[in-house]
């Protein structure tokens, strides 16, 4: 592309002119390739207001409702909330036992109703608590468990677990919890059996950070692209069109 600036005689006007290809109008070896695209980071409040207005949920809240699963042949475990811990909880407690013991926690109080259960050798029959109260339309920190006091199944995998998953994100939509209940509800509690063997220590972890982070997406509009390129790429023709730009003429 040539961009040439000739002055207007007897005025202080110029014209400007650009050619691409050749003086006859040829375009030689050029071949122009695809835009690149650049990655640019979209906020989630705004996919969360688009996505939430694209299904006619705005402004809608829920309750959030958390599984527990316990799988375990005896013993005990606890389950924390907000800087505290439960006190010992039977492997095969009553779903009002499980009740009791998360309305002990400060941060929980009578907000909170738990249904289903007992734990049990595979882990069949999971509790289900559901926020309540105070704590309805609100988005929770997920509960942790402790299940090093739980004994083992008796067959292969030889699972003690206490497994916390999110089904539901509680408050308005919100799609970095929603993303993460969809991956805990898949992979958790194999993650979670995996590390205690040694094996993908950490990947909870690692999943929860890298949900939380601002999500990439790519933005095809030229305007949005990287700034223009050296003069070298720009005869190397190793860079495509269009760019934009300005001629300032004084």
């Amino acid at each position: 592309m040539t961009v040439s600036v000739k002055q207007l005689k007897g005025t202080d006007c110029a014209t400007a002119s650009a050619q691409v290809g050749g003086a006859n109008g040829e375009f030689g070896e050029y071949s122009a390739l695809q835009p690149p695209s650049r990655s640019c980071g979209l906020p989630y409040p705004l996919a969360n207001a688009e996505v939430a207005g694209g299904l006619g949920v705005t402004g809608h809240k829920v309750n959030e409702i958390e599984r527990l699963t316990v799988n375990a042949s005896g013993g005990t475990f606890t389950i924390s909330h907000g800087g505290e811990e439960t006190g010992s909880i039977p492997f095969d407690a009553s779903a009002g036992e499980v009740q009791t013991a998360l309305q002990g926690l400060a941060s929980i109080g009578g907000n909170v109703i738990v249904i289903g259960g007992p734990g049990g050798v595979g882990g069949g029959t999971p509790y289900t608590v559901i926020f309540v109260g105070k704590l309805a339309e609100q988005a929770i920190t997920p509960l942790t468990t402790s299940h090093n006091a739980l004994a083992p199944s008796p067959s292969p995998p030889f699972a003690h677990l206490a497994t916390v998953v999110v089904l539901q994100p509680g408050g308005e939509l919100d799609l970095h919890r929603f993303i993460l209940s969809v991956i805990e509800q898949k992979v958790k509690a194999e993650l979670e059996y995996a590390e205690e063997f040694g094996k993908f220590v950490g990947a909870i972890g690692r999943i929860e950070t890298n949900v939380a982070r601002t999500p990439q997406v790519a933005c095809l509009d030229p305007l949005s692209g990287p700034p223009l390129p050296s003069k070298v790429l720009l005869e190397e023709q190793a860079q495509a069109l269009p760019y934009y730009g300005e001629v300032t003429v004084e």
